[in-house]
């Protein structure tokens, strides 16, 4: 929908959950969902959804691809630019080659070397700039004040749609599922995989967790509405946004059962023993709510899957 100009906020339905789906299949892997190691000694029964296995190693494939397929006439011919603290930024460039679509990413300045190059790789134009996904949101609008391109970002319904994909392929591979924990960034991956996991399963318990440093969603649920927070720096990275989506928080208000907020030091000992335990890399973002377990947040889902 990129340039849509639809109302906001936009509440995602099950439906275009599903259309997604149909979308982007043969052009995202299915990935895994593996009973894990880590935890069974405090009597958590935890499954990982290996979104890592991408081509490009996150979720973030999901979303992107459902907007280029969905509009891939239009952005063939215009191209999109995409604000990105980086996973949706490989995604876009990723995905943008396969489909013969132009991308332009922009990323901060201080976005790992080995990312933007491999955006680069992959054939997207790489500018880097700010420090914030606010900042590349910013420079995005500026930089396509006339238009010219397709802005697309986290927050696009597309995107959400595509999302939520992931939670139809929890439900579907682990039908007797009790809770799901998502990482939190910009909301968009929270308030998809609430839609698709409750309707298939209104029973399941959804959790958010975002990093203690950065607490833009708490301070959202407090607000009732999304609030900025300072986003310094931390082990989950690809979590910094200052700010939850409008459509994400329309989305998730009134459905989240609860929102944990991680201590660093457990986002620190999750990326070592994922690695040691499971032989899976992933990093702080992507571990964000295996940390929440792991401090103790949850006890009411001990003997849970």
């Amino acid at each position: 929908m990129g340039d849509s100009g639809l109302e906001k906020p936009y509440v995602l339905s099950f439906n275009e959950i599903k259309q997604a789906a149909e979308r982007i299949e043969g052009g995202v892997i299915h990935t895994p969902l593996c009973e894990a190691k880590i935890c069974k000694y405090m009597d958590y029964n935890v499954y990982l959804k290996c979104d890592n296995l991408q081509y490009t190693g996150s979720c973030a494939e999901r979303g992107v691809r459902n907007a280029f397929v969905a509009q891939k006439e239009e952005m063939r011919e215009r191209g999109v630019i995409v604000p990105s603290s980086g996973n949706m930024a490989l995604a876009a460039a990723y995905h943008g080659g396969a489909l013969k679509i132009p991308v332009t990413v922009v990323l901060p300045d201080r976005t790992p070397p080995s990312q933007s190059q491999h955006c680069a790789e992959l054939g997207a134009d790489v500018i880097l700039f700010g420090d914030t996904l606010e900042d590349t949101m910013n420079y995005a609008k500026k930089a396509n004040r006339d238009g010219s391109q397709i802005l697309l970002r986290s927050d696009d319904p597309l995107v959400m749609a595509g999302f939520g994909t992931l939670g139809i392929e929890i439900i579907t591979q682990l039908p007797e599922t009790d809770a799901v924990i998502v990482p939190v960034a910009t909301g968009a991956l929270l308030a998809a995989t609430i839609v698709a996991c409750k309707k298939l399963k209104c029973t399941c318990l959804i959790y958010g967790a975002e990093c203690a440093k950065v607490p833009k969603m708490m301070k959202a649920l407090q607000a009732g509405h999304p609030v900025a927070v300072p986003v310094v720096p931390n082990l989950a990275q690809g979590l910094n946004a200052s700010t939850i989506g409008e459509n994400a928080f329309a989305t998730i208000k009134g459905r989240l059962d609860r929102m944990l907020v991680v201590d660093e030091a457990f986002i620190a000992r999750a990326v070592i023993n994922i690695l040691e335990r499971e032989r899976l890399v992933a990093d702080g973002a992507g571990v964000c709510a295996l940390a929440a377990v792991m401090q103790g947040l949850v006890p009411e889902l001990r003997g849970k899957r």
